[in-house]
């Protein structure tokens, strides 16, 4: 087993997915004097960096990439751009993940799909191409880095910790 553990951190100047302020489709000035509502508005200034975070594992010869990016989601088309940069790049990956953190304070416009643009707003070509190569920048630094690691797990018993609110003299469920 071989793993390592890569991220990049980078600003975007692009909208946001999710619910950038307060959501609203129709501006109501009797309940908003302020103009606060904004439908799809672009962020303005920076509190954390963003980051794609990569976990490469190999384990028999088979090769799983894991990547955290943070996105509100992480469509289809972004996976399919994130393994063709692996591809060009000389990764092989049997498995490649590509899973998001779900912030709304991530890029929007990285998915292709109709009707999603209602909440992360219309689709962006070179944006969602720099996220894919964001992605992948993580992806093949965690290959780059790979060394021998152990991996374990275990579990364990712990009882009187969770109690059925319910019916307190009922055991409570176990998963």
């Amino acid at each position: 087993l071989s793993a390592r553990y890569a991220h990049t951190s980078q600003t975007r100047g692009w909208p946001l997915g999710g619910t950038p302020g307060r959501m609203a489709p129709w501006h109501q000035p009797e309940l908003d004097p302020f103009d606060l509502a904004r439908l799809l508005a672009p962020s303005e200034g920076q509190r954390d960096p963003l980051r794609a975070k990569a976990l490469s594992l190999v384990v028999q010869g088979h090769r799983v990439i894991w990547i955290s990016v943070d996105t509100c989601m992480a469509p289809d088309n972004l996976v399919i751009e994130v393994n063709e940069r692996l591809r060009q790049a000389g990764v092989r990956s049997d498995l490649t993940l590509v899973s998001a953190t779900h912030t709304h304070s991530g890029p929007g416009r990285i998915n292709a799909r109709p009707f999603v643009w209602m909440a992360m707003d219309l689709h962006h070509r070179e944006l969602a191409g720099r996220v894919a190569d964001w992605c992948a920048q993580a992806a093949v630094a965690a290959v780059r880095g790979e060394e021998p690691a152990r991996l374990g797990w275990g579990e364990v018993d712990v009882t009187g910790l969770v109690t059925n609110r319910r019916d307190p003299a009922q055991a409570a469920a176990r998963s």
